[in-house]
């Protein structure tokens, strides 16, 4: 049988657990917030303290599944681990108590290499050995504030970074209540997967907002301009587009016109940075594959 416990009840935690229970899993959520706590008990489901949940107790045969969904700010432009660090004490301590075999993940948004010495911390405070006593996998999410107990129940894509196969065949069998499409990565694929992610999805809104200023001084309607580039440029509809090892953009239109396009906003006042940065990463690599023949 497996039970799940959801350490964290924000936005992620929440739909991570309703999702779970929707599917007929046991699932607890754990807070350190009273007031949360008390509000999802009040919709019928199960929830707990930190204190609590450090007592809890498991049958032998039980496959437990802890899913971290706590926050991991960016506190002086560096991610502050406290909250993870703190459940993760709080799962050792549950490790300690138990000879249950138990998996740990990790939802968070993580710098790669991070949930493996995370591990390292659980196997210090419990002394329960990683692999043989507990497992370890990272899930990132992909869910949208606004419409995230339905993004978790409709998943359109599930990425599982396992240490190890007993690891990923315990969320492969939670997930397949969701869908089939399952792609197995290592810890730190998956950890930076969630990054390259979440960055590009940056890149593209900070690239279109510099178009809109050009487009708006010159009195264009940037909406309909944008929903035919999203038409005509392969790399908004061809998936395969530009995340192959060929190297750095070349070819005779690319180049010349990033530079020209870039030339021709200077000269009407303009600075474009996001360009300016694509032409000078794009130009470094080239250099770099030159120095490498």
């Amino acid at each position: 049988m497996i039970k799940i416990n959801v350490i964290g009840s924000g936005v992620v935690g929440y739909a991570t657990g309703k999702g779970f229970i929707k599917r007929g899993f046991d699932t607890t959520f754990i807070d350190v917030n009273p007031h949360k706590i008390k509000e999802i008990k009040s919709e019928g489901y199960k929830a707990c303290s930190a204190e609590e949940f450090k007592k809890f107790k498991f049958k032998e045969n039980d496959n437990v599944v802890h899913f971290l969904a706590v926050p991991t700010p960016t506190i002086h432009k560096k991610v502050d681990l406290k909250y993870l660090e703190n459940a993760c004490a709080e799962v050792a301590e549950v490790l300690k108590n138990n000879t249950a075999y138990q998996v740990v993940v990790t939802r968070s948004t993580l710098p790669p290499g991070t949930t493996r010495i995370l591990s390292t911390q659980i196997e210090n405070l419990s002394g329960k050995e990683l692999g043989k006593d507990f497992g370890l996998c990272m899930n990132p999410e992909y869910l949208r504030a606004h419409n995230a107990v339905e993004d978790f129940d409709n998943p359109w894509i599930v990425v599982v970074g396992a240490h190890d196969d007993k690891s990923y065949k315990v969320l492969e069998e939670i997930y397949n209540k969701f869908t089939p499409e399952i792609h197995r990565l290592t810890i730190e694929e998956a950890e930076f997967q969630k990054y390259v992610h979440n960055l590009l999805n940056a890149t593209k809104i900070s690239f279109f907002n510099e178009m809109r200023i050009i487009g708006k001084s010159l009195n264009l309607d940037t909406d309909k301009v944008f929903s035919l580039v999203a038409k005509s440029a392969e790399a908004l509809w061809n998936p395969r587009y530009g995340i192959e090892d060929r190297g750095p953009f070349g070819g005779v239109c690319l180049p010349k016109d990033a530079q020209g396009f870039l030339t021709w906003a200077k000269e009407k006042g303009h600075d474009l940075t996001h360009l300016r940065a694509t032409i000078r990463v794009n130009n470094r690599l080239r250099k770099h594959k030159a120095k490498s023949k």
